[in-house]
């Protein structure tokens, strides 16, 4: 069956886990593929090739991430909706319900939403709040060393919601609306259990939870000092260069975390952008998807 679109009316393509969806210039959004927990927005729960979000608002940002069954649109006057999976209150919307239409987001202030990023089990997104606001839990510990390369983007308030143990809080419980963590954020990403938050002076925390060190691949970019469990949000401070030699970390840019695609198979891998440009890359190697021209696991970014 084809199916007629006018590519010239399209303004962003997004796709999560088994779903995607097209957001047009006029703001509107279709979606197609699964939706056995809601996340095309259509208010029904079966697949479809093609149909309609049900949000009477025009769109100007999809929130989709490759290892989540949920889906978030932001509209024109800055209002949030999630809709799919709210197994672990993914959604923030303050349960732990499921949803098939677009459902607002429970933002205690205003935020001007820069970029939204669920994973299966969580979801976060940063932007500017209106209002003033105060951290619950920061996740900027002092760091070993001063990167001194200057800022190259303004900083945003970071927020996250869903299963607090990808944020490595372990003794926490799930959080079903949105928890402001910090004001420091430039970039972030949400992979599977895990975090990365690129912070304005260039550096990159991780933390997440690890079903079982035994399995464990090292997409935290860590070393060895990780734990089963949740592990806090700790920064990244190494890296191994082109010619393969210990250095500090770099001043980062972009983060992107990884999908686990088996449950429980630790394969997971990061990839980590410089402000040079440079690509670093840690974690799962088997298939040779760190592209480091070998397959062997690395456990630090490697250029």
């Amino acid at each position: 069956m084809m199916i007629d679109i006018s590519v010239e009316n399209i303004a962003s393509f997004e796709a999560i886990k088994f779903s995607s969806f097209i957001m047009y210039i006029d703001g509107s959004v279709n979606a197609c593929g699964k939706n056995d927990v809601g996340q095309l927005g259509d208010g029904t729960n079966d697949d479809k090739i093609l149909t309609e979000v049900m949000l009477n608002e025009i769109v100007r940002l999809v929130g989709a991430g490759p290892s989540s069954e949920s889906a978030f649109f932001v509209t024109a006057d800055e209002a949030m909706y999630g809709t799919g999976l709210n197994l672990r209150g993914n959604l923030g919307i303050g349960d732990f319900e499921n949803r098939n239409v677009p459902t607002r987001v429970k933002f205690t202030e205003q935020v001007l939403t820069g970029a939204v990023s669920p994973s299966e089990d969580h979801t976060i997104a940063f932007g500017l709040a209106e209002g003033s606001l105060s951290p619950t839990i920061s996740p900027t510990p002092a760091p070993t060393y001063l990167i001194t390369l200057s800022p190259t983007r303004e900083s945003s308030n970071f927020f996250f919601w869903g299963a607090s143990d990808s944020l490595g809080q372990g003794s926490g419980e799930d959080l079903t609306e949105p928890l402001y963590v910090d004001d420091d954020a430039i970039y972030a990403s949400a992979g599977s259990s895990y975090t990365l938050i690129v912070l304005q002076d260039g550096s990159v925390l991780a933390g997440g939870f690890i079903e079982s060190k035994d399995n464990y691949q090292g997409h935290l970019g860590l070393g060895g000092i990780v734990i089963t469990g949740a592990n806090d949000l700790k920064q990244i401070l190494n890296v191994f260069d082109v010619n393969d030699a210990l250095a500090d970390a770099p001043a980062f840019d972009m983060a992107f975390a990884g999908v686990e695609r088996d449950p429980e198979s630790g394969v997971i891998h990061t990839v980590l952008l410089d402000r040079q440009g440079n690509a670093y890359s840690a974690g799962s190697n088997g298939k040779g998807q760190l592209c480091l021209g070998d397959d062997e696991d690395r456990f630090i970014p490697a250029q």
